[in-house]
């Protein structure tokens, strides 16, 4: 019996794409990445959790919990995270002007999802 091969990320432009061709790879948590730093993971990391980047310290137990099923990234940073149990979180912390572009993506996203 052979494993199934996961699903190729989704190609969306970072600068390119509305926020609404984010809304399908949000909602069923499929992965995503851009030409550049920003991208959606589902499952854990390599080493069975995620990258906590610059994060800080109060949000970072709620990224790495068990229960977490997706990540999105700007660089190396988590942005949001949906858990199977309490759904999306998005953090109200600011980076650079190019995070918060992506930041702000993903919350209009969220929005009409």
């Amino acid at each position: 019996m052979s494993a199934i091969a996961p699903a190729a990320p989704i190609r969306l432009g970072a600068r390119s794409s509305s926020f609404l061709e984010f809304v399908a790879p949000l909602t069923s948590l499929a992965p995503f990445v851009t030409s550049g730093t920003f991208r959606g993971v589902p499952g854990p990391g390599p080493r069975g959790i995620y990258s906590t980047g610059h994060l800080p310290s109060e949000y970072r137990a709620a990224v790495t919990a068990e229960t977490v099923d997706y990540v999105v990234y700007s660089y190396s940073t988590p942005i949001a995270w949906h858990d199977s149990v309490s759904g999306w979180s998005v953090p109200d912390v600011s980076y650079s002007v190019t995070t918060s572009r992506h930041q702000g993506k993903i919350r209009a996203a969220l929005s009409v999802a």
